[in-house]
């Protein structure tokens, strides 16, 4: 895709996920930015909150707020 460098890096962000290749990385990118703005500033703040305060514990390994 020919864009801007701030769209690519979005998109090769989403292909980090497991199962997210290329082209859904581009449709969720695209479909954020252009129909549900407001769901990814909400993608964004959630994402940020866990990882500030979700970590692992260190007995059991499982995932706990800090």
């Amino acid at each position: 895709m020919n864009s801007s460098p701030l769209l690519e890096k979005l998109i090769e962000a989403f292909r980090c996920l497991p199962g997210v290749g290329p082209k859904s990385a581009q449709r969720m990118t695209l479909h954020l930015l252009e129909r549900n703005r407001d769901g990814g500033v909400k993608l964004s703040a959630a994402l940020s909150e866990a990882l500030e305060h979700v970590g692992n514990c260190e007995s059991c390994r499982i995932f706990t707020e800090e």
